[in-house]
């Protein structure tokens, strides 16, 4: 047996290895950190998460054949491929916010565009981020 065939392919690879790292530390409490290790610690996460989108990018530009794949059934709504920009909630043990607490405080799409356009309107562009 090829000793390669067994081996996930190198996107696969490190998308596994970015996710178990993650679970690795989702413990770790930034309070601890100091305030120069908190900026650098937030300049690698907007890094991550820059090349993570990037590669969602390429990967959903070319994963026409994945949704023609995917059997349509009455959960279809709930697979990633249906919605990407909806990806799969996780809550990691012992968070202190409910993940819907935290979902809940998001404004949707619709609510910071009307509220952009208003501010815009009144001659009060950015008083909506205050």
């Amino acid at each position: 047996m090829n000793p390669q065939a067994a081996q996930p392919p190198p996107l696969l690879a490190g998308v596994t290895t970015v996710t178990e790292t993650l679970t690795k530390i989702a413990d770790a409490n930034p309070s601890f950190l100091a305030t120069n290790q908190k900026a650098t610690v937030l300049l690698e996460i907007a890094r991550a998460e820059a090349q993570l989108a990037e590669l969602k990018l390429r990967v959903m530009a070319d994963a026409g054949d994945v949704a023609a794949d995917t059997p349509a059934s009455p959960d279809a709504h709930k697979h990633p491929i249906a919605d990407p920009a909806q990806p799969p909630q996780t809550r990691r043990p012992g968070a202190s916010v409910p993940l819907g607490r935290v979902e809940s405080a998001r404004l949707s799409h619709s609510q910071v565009s009307s509220r952009t356009s208003a501010s815009v309107k009144t001659g009060r562009a950015g008083a909506h981020l205050r």
